[in-house]
């Protein structure tokens, strides 16, 4: 309780610091209030660039570019200018620039190039910032989770955990909310799978992003019901604007469970007057069997096979894009997880080693999954006159799960899955921005969205259809070191189930209808401190699992059971972090966050476990109560010198059950991060050698309800990880090249959030290496300035 008074004390006087300099600012003069500010990246490998120098010549105004290729010049006036970009290495570029307004300008800076390009500076296509903390993946930092899951990457970014099941599924978890309270943005569509398990990961190549960034807090307004929690947004980067052919490698490998993983990546754009550019992308993977200190867990490993593409058209006013995606993916599900009577679960679970011990092998036996998920999108925008652009989105998904138990099938059918479920969804999105008319931007949409579900094999859920339908506004007053942003939508949702009961079949209909409202705001108080708030309202109408699940689910392990009487969850949640980045030296991030939840739903474990034909498990039951989240995310990055740079971050989440007045089940356990890296002096062959050392301390969960699950929260756990990186340089090639080791003091720990840490512990010492090969078929791939 203290600690939870503590960072609601926190919250308020931020709050109150946020609204201070809101309060006090003014408009400065009419024509020389503009801002610019955006990130500069290479036009190549779309990274990042530090220290490049971004300068106004005529009004001896610039910036340098910060850890995240970041920059921000004030006090701009209106009319036209030269905008000089530099950095070593790349070269000088010229922009001339009519300066019209507020707004965020990009710059990709292609290497030993100087030209000079008429461009007009104004916000018609800019993407404003987000009013709620935004934290991201990209670049290097991407390249260092390269051949993770989408769940187990997203553990990289403060105050984003993992739901876990076993050593390969992980589930995306923000501020101690998963599943269907988290939107997840694949290339601008909301991804619809089944997600009525713990072991149900996104169905996501993270080899098809340039950036993986995540929106903490209630965004209902925008993206409809269920962003509870927050968005996740896997990026591809912008089709080539340029003639010429481009692309990457990627291989992966790890010596726990001998995995390895391949990407490659070719995209394009034609010459002459057809402005058609394009992307080809697909990655292979395959795993076996890991082990932990002192065991190989049984059956753990898999299979994976994706492929995308993408084309687009673009015109001065005008613009299409197609995208295709397919994956595909078989996963073990670990053999000491399915039990075969009451007594030998009771004795795997008090137990420090599971009952089933296994070998090494690339095999996937029972239990185990099967997943595929397509996904097509067509996007279309449109100037409309000089007020605005309209954008029309319309995606179809199909997605195929199947779930197979230890025991086969009648005679006739011995490989068929128990539980066999596919789900088709055709959604739309029609979205007018309005251009900056009196200091205002803003936009109404239009989503909409159709599903099916149908299943085969054993019942766990029913065959379900299900609607919704939302409009929504959005409006934005941009002043020169603030902004505000309010936003209101309206819902309704409506579904019809089929299922089998008493005999004969059942057809109940539901339907919820709501508002969700935004009101935030941001204050740039200098160039390098800027607050960030907002407060919003957010709701989610339960999901078939939460009311009709009723039988064996076999990937996680466990008998579930739904209550077809719960209602929809009601939330308010507030947000406030404070940004500081001082370029030559320090940056850093504290955000915290109060959550109230009316009518949460959540699983309890209920004893007894039950007993079937296919064994015993544990037994969960879904169960609905008042909540509140109260918690803190930090983040810093500190250059000492030249050479050394340190790097830490720290995730806190209280969550209490108002109705019991009991801590919160299956929560996160406090977590800190730091890390150290020393920069060497590179050479003719090696550039920017790199070695750091990282270490994580969780803490034990000790805010849990007694009595109640089947094994208390493990003991705390520190791990330490170190990595050797660098580029190394063969002629024209250019290979980035890292080699990294994890839990190095080979630990023995279990992890709270992992479903089976009832029966194993986790993941022992493994050895990881990364090759980044850039490839150009332009006439020079290294610079010679380098």
């Amino acid at each position: 309780m203290r600690l939870s008074t503590t960072l609601s004390s926190a919250f308020w006087m931020l709050w109150l610091l946020a609204l201070a300099p809101l309060a006090m600012a003014q408009p400065g003069g009419r024509h020389c209030n503009h801002t610019v500010f955006g990130v500069v990246t290479d036009s190549e490998t779309l990274e990042p660039l530090v220290y490049a120098k971004v300068y106004f010549k005529s009004k001896n105004k610039g910036a340098v570019t910060g850890l995240n290729g970041e920059y921000q010049i004030d006090g701009l006036c209106d009319g036209p200018d030269t905008l000089t970009v530099s950095h070593i290495g790349c070269g000088q570029q010229d922009y001339e620039v009519i300066i019209e307004e507020n707004t965020h300008f990009d710059i990709q800076l292609p290497h030993s190039q100087s030209h000079l390009d008429t461009v007009h500076i104004h916000d018609k296509h800019a993407d404003p910032k987000p009013t709620q903390a935004e934290s991201s993946l990209s670049g290097k930092d991407l390249d260092k989770v390269a051949g993770k899951s989408l769940g187990e990457a997203m553990k990289e970014i403060a105050g984003v955990n993992a739901l876990q099941t076993g050593p390969s599924i992980f589930k995306p978890m923000i501020h101690g909310m998963h599943s269907n309270r988290i939107v997840i943005l694949n290339n601008g569509v909301r991804q619809e799978s089944q997600q009525w398990g713990s072991e149900h990961a996104p169905e996501i190549d993270p080899f098809t992003a340039t950036k993986l960034s995540v929106i903490k807090g209630a965004n209902s307004v925008r993206y409809g019901p269920d962003a509870i929690a927050g968005v996740v947004l896997v990026e591809p980067g912008p089709l080539p604007d340029s003639a010429g052919v481009k692309g990457g490698l990627h291989f992966v490998g790890s010596s726990n469970g001998w995995m390895g993983a391949t990407a490659a990546m070719v995209e394009g754009r034609f010459k002459g007057l057809m402005p058609l550019a394009w992307r080809l992308q697909g990655s292979v993977k395959r795993g076996g069997n890991v082990h932990t200190p002192d065991y190989v867990l049984a059956n753990t490993g898999l299979r994976e096979a994706n492929y995308s593409a993408t084309v687009g058209w673009t015109k001065e006013r005008y613009g299409i894009e197609a995208f295709y995606s397919h994956f595909s993916n078989d996963l073990a599900i670990f053999a000491g997880s399915h039990i075969g009577n009451l007594t030998d679960l009771q004795t795997a679970i008090a137990s420090d080693t599971p009952l089933v011990h296994g070998t090494f092998t690339y095999k996937i036996g029972r239990p185990s999954q099967h997943i595929v998920h397509d996904l097509v999108k067509v996007k279309a925008w449109m100037e409309t006159g000089h007020v605005g652009n309209l954008t029309a989105t319309f995606a179809f998904q199909h997605n195929l799960r199947q779930e197979f138990d230890n025991h086969r099938s009648a005679a006739n059918t011995p490989n068929a899955a128990q539980l066999h479920y596919e789900i088709s969804t055709l959604s739309g999105d029609l979205v007018w921005e309005h251009h900056k008319f009196k200091d205002f931007k803003g936009s109404f949409g239009l989503t909409g969205q159709t599903q099916v579900n149908r299943y085969e094999g054993f019942f766990f859920i029913p065959n379900f259809q299900n609607f919704n339908i939302g409009p929504f506004w959005i409006e934005r007053l941009v002043k020169l070191r603030w902004e505000l942003e309010a936003g209101i939508r309206f819902d309704k949702r409506w579904n019809q189930i089929w299922m089998w009961q008493g005999g004969e079949i059942i057809s109940p209909k539901k339907s919820w209808q709501n508002f969700s409202g935004s009101l935030g705001g941001l204050v740039r108080v200098d160039e390098h401190l800027s607050l960030h708030g907002n407060v919003g309202t957010a709701w989610r109408p339960p999901t078939m699992n939460e009311l009709y699940s009723k039988g064996l689910h076999h990937g996680a392990a466990s008998y579930e059971i739904g209550d077809s009487t719960l209602g929809p969850e009601q939330a308010l949640n507030s947000t406030l972090s404070m940004q500081y980045k001082a370029h030559e030296h320090f940056s850093g991030e504290v955000g915290v966050y109060y959550n109230h939840i009316n009518d949460f739903i959540y699983q309890e474990p209920t004893q007894p476990a039950t007993l079937t034909i296919r064994g015993a498990f544990p037994t969960f039951v879904y169960k609905q109560v008042d909540a509140r989240f109260v918690g803190l995310d930090a983040a810093f990055g500190w250059q000492i010198s030249h050479h050394w740079r340190w790097n830490g971050k720290v995730s806190m989440v209280r969550v209490q059950n108002l109705t019991l007045d009991l801590p919160m089940i299956n929560m996160p356990a406090d977590r800190f991060d730091s890390g150290l890296s020393f920069e060497f002096h590179g050479g003719k062959y090696v550039h920017s050698p790199v070695l750091s050392v990282s270490g994580v301390y969780v803490r034990q969960q000790n805010r849990f309800p007694e009595g109640v699950d089947y094994a208390n929260p493990p003991a705390a756990w520190a791990l330490l990880n170190a990595e050797a990186s660098a580029t190394l340089v063969f002629g024209r090639l250019a290979l980035d090249v890292s080699l990294g080791g994890y839990n190095l003091t080979n630990a023995r720990y279990r992890e709270y959030l992992n479903r089976f840490r009832y029966y194993a512990d986790e993941m022992g010492r493994n050895y990881s290496l990364r090759i980044k090969i850039p490839i150009s078929f332009s006439k020079q791939l290294i610079p010679e300035s380098i």
